[in-house]
This record gives structure tokens, C-alpha cells and sequence, in this order.
């Protein structure tokens, strides 16, 4: 996930503002798996990229809310390297079968991408118990 790290620090004193923006997204996209994702999901999966992206370059000192939360931007950015193509494709999920108007679509997206990091094991967890309880059943 120090792709864009390394990249960024390699090229930041020598690229433009938007040539920076650009190797940044490519290698979120790289990290998500955009290119992996089944095609209905790589449209939103790409918005999801250049929110992720979006939130890297931000100065570390910046405010980001999460949820109700004011949080620093390198905080932030630390716990959105652990996101995989699994924690985007749950994101994507959870927010097909919301059925509420989401009314701030992006702060929408940038809690669930912050939450998934610390929920995606528990909520797998969960579906299995509850879709196969014959699994858990018995057990130790």
C-alpha cells in the first residue's frame, strides 16, 4: 500500500499538481483491484478511487469527517491503506442495499471506506453465523 507513498515522494518535487494526482489515483485504483471488479461495480469503484485519492493529498494536518468525528487527515490516510478490493466491494454493496436516500454521498462513502477497515472481518463473521449456523453449532 506504499505505492503511492513512494511514488508521490519520488516525483512530488518534479511533476505538476495534476501529474501527481494522477500516479496517486493509479496506484489507488492498483490497490482497490478497480481493474478486478465485476463490471457493474467499476464505475462507483473508480468515484470510490478518486475519493480515497482525494483524502491522500490532503495536508496531514487537515480536518476529515468521519461520521461525526473530526479527524486528521494522516489518520485518516494511515487506516485507508489497509482497504483491499474486498473492503471497496463491501462498501459497494452496503450502499446498493441502503434503502434511504443518501443524501452526502461522498462523506457517505469515506465513513463506510474508513469503517470497513475495522468491520469487514466482524461482518463476514456475522453472515456466515447467520446464513450457516450449522457451522457454529457445537463448536469449542
Amino acid at each position: 500500500m506504499d505505492n503511492y507513498n513512494s511514488r508521490a515522494e519520488r516525483s512530488c518535487h518534479c511533476q505538476s499538481p495534476v501529474g501527481f494526482f494522477a500516479e496517486t489515483l493509479a496506484a489507488v485504483r492498483e490497490q482497490i483491484e478497480v481493474g478486478s471488479m465485476p463490471p457493474q461495480d467499476k464505475a462507483l469503484a473508480s468515484e470510490i478511487a478518486l475519493i480515497i485519492t482525494e483524502l491522500i493529498l490532503l495536508s496531514p494536518e487537515s480536518d476529515v469527517s468521519i461520521g461525526r468525528d473530526k479527524l486528521s487527515a494522516s489518520l485518516v490516510t494511515e487506516i485507508y491503506k489497509r482497504l483491499n478490493g474486498d473492503h471497496v466491494r463491501a462498501v459497494i454493496h452496503r450502499f446498493r442495499k441502503a434503502n434511504y436516500k443518501i443524501t452526502h454521498t461522498k462523506a457517505y462513502l469515506r465513513t463506510a471506506l474508513y469503517n470497513s477497515v475495522f468491520e469487514l472481518e466482524a461482518q463476514t463473521e456475522n453472515e456466515v453465523a447467520v446464513d450457516m449456523p450449522y457451522l457454529y453449532e457445537g463448536g469449542a
